[in-house]
């Protein structure tokens, strides 16, 4: 649902968990692949690998909860939670340890459960206890990094190699195909420009993306929409060094901006900031004074 940018809800944490569940059975991720975008074609396509014979009573659990379409799945976590009961009541779900790997598959033990009256306060203390650790979590995370993460040396300019002599793209000749890797594309363009990775890593980065978007689909509106982002990003980087004193480095993020989007509203004043002599900073401020006073 993320790559095909559609809303998203509770059914995309079920596939989720269902994926977690086939990693926890077999010890391995259902989809492997060198390619990021192989990997996200194939969680869109192809079908999940079957569970091993020890685990095959859990084949219906686990095609409940990683059906590609979004209807196909559980409604809910409650309904997950029913479903999983049953299969406790049956004596179907088996156990994850050595015996099962050996080929037997005996029944979980229920053992006493809780009075049913007790569930609700149990349920609520454990999401109480879920928010708060997250909520601890997030926020030391936002005392202990950057409000714009480092950027590498690498991203002080473009590539200058065709991007095209890099690793190829997935077979993309079927129509099908097509749409869901331009799609992926997309979405890794924007989520690396979100993290600042601009033009590294090699091969995992926004301006990789949104090239190989350009090969691929010339006229789709992601491309240009990209490198603006793109550009943007670069402006805030150039805004932070001015902000630092650094004024060269400013100015090399001011000149890929430029190159992304020459039309970019922040540049004609972050130009001006990264000058770095009295003068320049002087005009700056008496264009804002003429501007100023001509609206007065």
């Amino acid at each position: 649902e993320q790559v095909d940018s559609t809303s998203v809800d509770n059914g995309a944490d079920i596939y989720a968990l269902g994926v977690i569940l086939y990693e926890m059975l077999t010890g391995q991720k259902p989809f492997v692949s060198g390619s990021i975008i192989d990997v996200i074609y194939a969680h869109r396509k192809t079908p999940m690998p079957r569970l091993p014979a020890p685990y095959s009573p859990l084949q219906g659990l686990l095609d409940l909860m990683t059906a590609k379409a979004r209807g196909d799945r559980f409604r809910d976590i409650d309904a997950l939670l029913h479903y999983i009961d049953v299969l406790r009541k049956r004596g179907v779900v088996a156990t994850l340890s050595g015996t099962a790997a050996a080929g037997a598959t005996p029944a979980l033990p229920v053992g006493p459960r809780p009075p049913r009256r007790l569930l609700p306060a149990l349920m609520v203390a454990l999401l109480l206890a879920g928010v708060a650790y997250a909520s601890l979590f997030v926020v030391e995370r936002r005392l202990a990094a950057p409000v714009v993460p480092a950027v590498a040396a690498a991203q002080t300019q473009l590539p200058t190699a065709p991007v095209a002599a890099e690793a190829p793209l997935p077979d993309s000749s079927a129509p099908v195909a097509s749409e869901d890797v331009v799609n992926a594309l997309v979405w890794l363009g924007r989520h690396s420009v979100t993290e600042f990775r601009l033009t590294a890593p090699p091969r995992d980065n926004a301006y990789y993306y949104f090239t190989r978007l350009r090969q691929l689909a010339p006229e789709h509106p992601g491309v240009a929409a990209g490198f603006r982002d793109m550009a943007g990003a670069y402006a805030v980087l150039a805004e932070r060094e001015l902000a630092v004193g650094d004024a060269r480095q400013a100015r090399a993020f001011i000149a890929l901006a430029r190159q992304l989007d020459p039309g970019n509203a922040a540049l004609p004043t972050l130009s001006e900031l990264a000058d770095g002599s009295t003068g320049g900073v002087w005009r700056l401020v008496r264009g804002w004074l003429r501007d100023w006073w001509g609206t007065t």
